[in-house]
């Protein structure tokens, strides 16, 4: 007798890790049993995760690397090349931000690069928010060295999910025998969709479309919070009037913009970089090492993302 979902566990059970004939299979019995929100998850292992938002990622594939850089340093005999080094001297909140990383690839591409010869992966840091951070360190690059076993551990949690996923359907008594479900069958699945799931998907998202693409999420009360910092500083600063005219003008349209339901987020990136240009030309002070600071803090939220 020929049972889908038992077969589909002992696969699993044998050995037979093979991650994508798992999801297949898996995903023969969800669309079989019209599992939709079980079969969005699937796609997105199969196809990637670029199409969703950071906080719409499973838990799973959040994962913590270490920042290294590459930098070229001088001594007394001569010129000297750092490689995979530490970096020093970033603040904590920014440094952390730059070690999560939201990995978007494909089953396909992490197994791909698990067989890989070397123990490591490199996920590059943005060159925008590189350009930023030069202030903290002199570097010639910048990146995040991933040990390959937190991939790994993606790939096995998947595995796992689809074992868990087939125990919860034989214990509603789904089997599909002869590789067919009965009505009976489906009815039961369909009422228990949501504890058939593996994580919460919004059923506009579009799997597999470029044109559907979502924006990271971008943490607007944060910049509204730094935006509110820099407005407080100057109150109390001893900059010029006329600089500290501009700045407030150009700070009270990004507060405005900020605050809109829909921001647009390339007015608050070419603000932040002006603002960022006459913080620079204020010269080397106090208020201009604070607003230098919390600056960067505003155009690291607007241009930090997940980059391979």
């Amino acid at each position: 007798m020929n049972r889908l979902v038992i077969q589909l566990q002992q696969d699993i059970i044998d050995g037979n890790n093979d991650v994508m004939l798992l999801l297949r299979k898996a995903r023969l019995i969800a669309d079989k049993l019209e599992l939709n929100d079980f079969i969005k998850w699937i796609d997105l292992e199969l196809g990637g995760y670029e199409c969703l938002s950071e906080e719409n990622f499973p838990k799973y594939r959040k994962i913590m690397c270490p920042l290294r850089a590459d930098a070229i340093q001088q001594n007394f005999s001569g010129i000297l090349k750092i490689t995979n080094s530490p970096i020093q001297n970033i603040p904590p909140n920014i440094k952390d931000m730059l070690q999560t990383i939201y990995v978007p690839s494909s089953i396909t591409e992490l197994k791909n690069v698990c067989d890989n010869e070397g123990t490591t992966v490199k996920y590059t840091v943005p060159s925008k928010i590189e350009n930023i951070l030069a202030q903290y360190v002199e570097t010639m690059d910048m990146y995040r060295i991933c040990d390959k076993s937190k991939l790994k551990a993606i790939i096995d949690h998947v595995i796992t999910e689809i074992l868990k996923w087939c125990s919860k359907l034989e214990k509603e008594g789904i089997f599909g025998e002869n590789l067919i479900f009965t009505p009976e069958e489906k009815n039961i699945a369909k009422k228990n969709e949501k504890n058939l799931s593996v994580i919460n998907i919004n059923s506009n998202v579009q799997i597999g479309n470029d044109n559907n693409q979502i924006n990271n999420i971008i943490d607007y009360k944060a910049i509204s919070n730094e935006i509110n910092l820099i407005k407080q500083e100057l109150k109390n600063s001893e900059i010029d009037s006329t600089t500290e005219k501009i700045f407030n003008d150009k700070i009270n349209i990004m507060e405005v913009e900020v605050k809109k339901d829909d921001p647009d987020n390339t007015i608050l990136k070419e603000i932040a970089i002006s603002l960022r240009n006459i913080a620079e030309g204020i010269g080397a002070s106090v208020i201009a090492t604070f607003l230098l600071q919390h600056i960067d803090k505003i155009l690291i939220a607007l241009l930090n993302g997940p980059v391979l």
